[in-house]
């Protein structure tokens, strides 16, 4: 339901904007430009919105946890595994009460391989929880997604590679109230690598998990898998014949309404009925050169958001845009979105909703005049989004 971005060894699904921001973008390629960004939301209250994701500063990425209070959003501390380490990041965060939120991603070890990373809140403080014992031949992996049931029942999912194959498989992890546990995933035949983005749950024995697969032709198609109660499996799932299909969010309704999203050379957006998925139209702002969805969240079968962002090229100049779409139960339509400015590279990651007129989205933007990168927090109030703003 609430998705994110992820480094190093995870998979990046900003394909545009992400190249500027990831590890080797703009923040070092320009002399460690610090920046901030926000890659996930998650709402407990209107009082109460958590956000995560990392900032980069001095050559290293660091934890970032923003919290709303119902006035101002304020930064909260969390604990970095190592301290040092060149890249602690949270991708996904979930709650189930107030005192009960938990949020993945993953950091560096001194090996310089990723470890998942798995942080909890009490009510009072942000802690670290052990992740669960790696499978067999685990040398680095993450998590990008996470989800709860109860407080008893949580699921996190990523990739994970080992040591002696040069790929990528799916990670999937359980946290039953007292430990996080590895639980078996499959992966497609024949692929290279297979990674799980987002997460979401009908019930304990309906839960739905997406990402993608890339082939030895470097063929990225769609993979969706499905927890009945008692096992993962693979659930056929359409694509566009495009060799760049992937899926980065999924949001569920109710047992036969999910949708998920994602991206190839434009957007992708498929539905679940109950029996097959398929392929939905998604409409393309205009001048688009493409785009991509990432994060969705419904309010209810009528109500539906999706977040993003789309790039304009103006002669070999290209900039990002925030991109929100709206489903009203027959359609999917663009609602306008603000831009920090004209020539900056703004996106959205994640999107969470409170109630109809309360909705939230975060993301982050590259200021071009000032060369640095921010936050970016937007919200709608039932009449249309507006950016807030963030803690220095």
């Amino acid at each position: 339901m609430k998705r994110f971005l992820r480094t190093s060894t995870f998979v990046c699904v900003v394909a545009m904007f992400a190249v500027l921001f990831l590890k080797g973008g703009v923040g070092k390629a320009s002399g460690a430009v610090p920046f901030k960004l926000l890659s996930s939301v998650t709402a407990v209250s209107a009082n109460d919105i958590w956000a995560v994701g990392y900032s980069f500063s001095s050559g290293a990425e660091q934890l970032l946890i923003e919290h709303w209070n119902g006035v101002q959003w304020s930064i909260v501390s969390a604990p970095n595994p190592i301290t040092g380490a060149s890249s602690d990041v949270l991708n996904s965060v979930t709650e189930v009460s107030a005192h009960d939120v938990w949020a993945v991603g993953g950091f560096t070890d001194s090996n310089g391989n990723v470890q998942p990373l798995i942080e909890h809140w009490n009510g009072r403080q942000w802690s670290i929880v052990p992740s669960a014992t790696p499978p067999v031949g685990f040398i680095s992996g993450g998590l990008g997604g996470i989800e709860e049931v109860s407080a008893n029942d949580i699921w996190a999912v990523g990739d994970f590679s080992r040591l002696t194959v040069k790929n990528s498989s799916t990670l999937i992890e359980h946290w039953n109230g007292k430990k996080w546990s590895i639980v078996v995933s499959p992966n497609a035949a024949g692929a290279t690598f297979s990674f799980l983005n987002g997460i979401t749950a009908v019930s304990s024995h309906n839960i739905w998990a997406v990402g993608a697969v890339l082939y030895p032709s470097n063929i990225e198609q769609p993979l969706i898998e499905h927890w009945n109660g008692k096992q993962w499996s693979i659930v056929a799932s359409p694509n566009t014949g495009s060799n760049t299909d992937s899926l980065n969010g999924v949001a569920e309704v109710s047992a036969h309404n999910v949708w998920a999203v994602g991206s190839v050379s434009s957007a992708l957006t498929e539905h679940w009925n109950g029996s097959t998925w398929n392929i939905v139209a998604t409409p393309e702002p205009a001048g688009s050169v493409g785009s991509t969805r990432v994060g969705i969240a419904e309010v209810s079968a009528h109500d539906i958001w999706t977040v993003g962002s789309y790039m304009t090229v103006t002669g070999d100049v290209g900039t990002n845009h925030t991109l929100t779409e709206h489903w009203n139960g027959r359609t999917w339509s663009i609602v306008p979105s603000p831009n920090s400015g004209p020539n900056d590279n703004d996106s959205l990651f994640a999107v969470a909703e409170v109630s109809a007129n309360d909705v939230w989205a975060v993301g982050a933007l590259f200021s071009n005049s000032s060369s640095a990168g921010q936050s970016l927090i937007e919200h709608w109030d039932g009449v249309q989004w507006s950016i807030i703003p963030g803690p220095s």
